[in-house]
């Protein structure tokens, strides 16, 4: 909706310019250089839209992930035994472990600790 205002707009103003300068006196390089001041503001007004789109898009995705997830917890709380929740890169026990502790009947304090060495032979 932005871009075909703004043609329009840079149209006008553009022939205004030019009827100020006088048609009879306008050179190529006149021209260009309102062609190319147009274009130029064109493309970083539709850059900043675009910019200003993405970052709302990617704020309003994440708000609602976090939502879903804070969701999602309370309803395996609900219905589960206990949750537990991870580290992505290292796999470790980010939140309280006490539950999983209580699952495991191991009196040893998970927090902290790797949850697949729980996994490994002790051998």
């Amino acid at each position: 909706a932005i871009l075909p205002f703004y043609t329009c707009q840079s149209a006008v103003l553009t022939w205004c310019r030019w009827n100020l300068i006088g048609l009879g006196k306008i050179t190529p390089f006149v021209v260009f250089a309102s062609l190319a001041t147009n274009v130029f503001f064109g493309a970083v007004m539709v850059f900043c839209v675009h910019q200003i789109r993405s970052s709302m898009a990617a704020e309003l995705d994440s708000g609602d992930a976090s939502a879903l997830m804070l969701g999602f917890r309370q309803v395996l709380r609900g219905v589960c035994d206990g949750d537990v929740l991870l580290d992505r890169r290292s796999m470790t026990i980010v939140d309280d472990a006490t539950c999983l502790q209580r699952v495991l009947k191991c009196s040893k304090n998970l927090n902290r600790s790797n949850f697949l060495d729980l996994f490994l032979d002790s051998e």
